[in-house]
């Protein structure tokens, strides 16, 4: 399925604006209990997370009835969330309905509905975000979207509704991405613009190669991702250019290069990431700005996980620390400390 056009910059925001926590300390555990009974089968997902000294406790439930009902019952601090789905087996041209329902414990009387129908073997979509008051009965329009996804094309048009009608009529948006494969290569082209505010469109352009990997099963090849270069523009002022390059299966490299015709100034980048055994996964980065960023990860193994295999099914631990250089001088470090498991 071609994506839609936000996915298209994905790659290189992880590499350049995300991947690297350096927001303090951080500790999410995490608990799974499945169970069956003649009616439904439950899942039961716990997450409890401690965010510099803020805590919070999510408690997730799928339930599934059959192979075309299943329901979810979400619960954490801010808000209860009930979300149901609608699977047509017998006629799949028909497709999946879904309804997601959920409410802030302190908005009062509001409540937000979001519906969503997909059909045509999930080719055309069409999803409606509304506000409503449970008192009045009286529902308000967020934001409404049709979808057309395939093989190798995506368009979307979204209209979300602003403060006043002139808000509105300038935050319709129309995109579309256009995929094509040619033998080892993935040609993808994408356009986002709002019709009554074309000073807002923008464009991006992505061209990737891919090479055969072996897998672990003897004779069974996969392709991976080898390069790919990406431009992107707003035709009035910022410019993209970055290139990625897999130079093996642990090692990837990305550089880019930023431009503003406003502030007449450019921006060069460099970034890799190295994995290895035990989860591990370092990550680097460094721009012509002095901003240099560094994220360590890896899985827990030796003694220390033989010693707690009977209580943590996984534990990750990942470090990461942010810093820069401003009129000469290193500026503070941020710093991150993120632990995950699962019991």
């Amino acid at each position: 399925m071609a994506p839609e056009y936000s996915a298209l910059i994905k790659q290189h925001e992880n590499y350049f604006k995300d991947g690297i926590h350096t927001k303090g300390l951080k500790i999410e555990a995490a608990h799974t209990q499945k169970s069956n009974s003649t009616t439904s089968q439950v899942k039961t997902d716990s997450k409890f997370t401690l965010h510099n000294k803020k805590s919070t406790l999510t408690i997730e439930q799928n339930y599934k009835f059959s192979s075309q009902i299943s329901t979810k019952i979400k619960l954490d601090p801010a808000k209860y969330t009930i979300e149901t789905n609608l699977t047509s087996k017998t006629h799949p041209t028909l497709g999946i309905s879904q309804l997601r329902i959920s409410k802030n414990h302190n908005n009062g009387a509001i409540f937000n509905l979001v519906a969503n129908h997909k059909c045509l073997r999930n080719k055309f979509s069409t999803t409606a975000d509304f506000d409503g008051n449970i008192f009045t009965g009286k529902f308000s329009l967020n934001e409404g979207k049709v979808s057309f996804n395939c093989k190798d094309v995506c368009l979307n048009m979204v209209h979300e509704v602003g403060k006043s009608d002139e808000d509105s009529k300038n935050n319709l948006q129309v995109s579309a991405v256009f995929n094509q494969n040619t033998a080892d290569k993935n040609i993808m082209i994408g356009a986002k613009t709002y019709p009554h505010n074309l000073n807002k469109t923008e464009a991006t352009g992505i061209i990737s190669t891919f090479t055969k990997q072996e897998t672990k099963t003897p004779g069974k090849t996969i392709e991976k991702l080898k390069t790919r270069i990406l431009l992107k523009t707003d035709f009035q002022d910022k410019h993209l250019i970055s290139a990625f390059n897999q130079t093996n299966p642990h090692f990837s490299v990305m550089t880019a290069l930023q431009y503003s015709q406003a502030k007449n100034h450019s921006l060069a980048s460099l970034a890799f990431i190295k994995t290895g055994k035990h989860g591990l996964c370092q990550h680097f980065r460094i721009n012509t700005d002095g901003k240099i960023g560094y994220s360590h990860s890896l899985n827990l193994g030796g003694d220390l996980r033989r010693l707690v295999k009977s209580h943590v099914k996984t534990f990750k631990v990942t470090l990461g620390g942010e810093s820069g250089f401003k009129n000469g001088k290193l500026e503070i470090p941020k710093l991150g400390l993120g632990v995950k498991f699962t019991i």
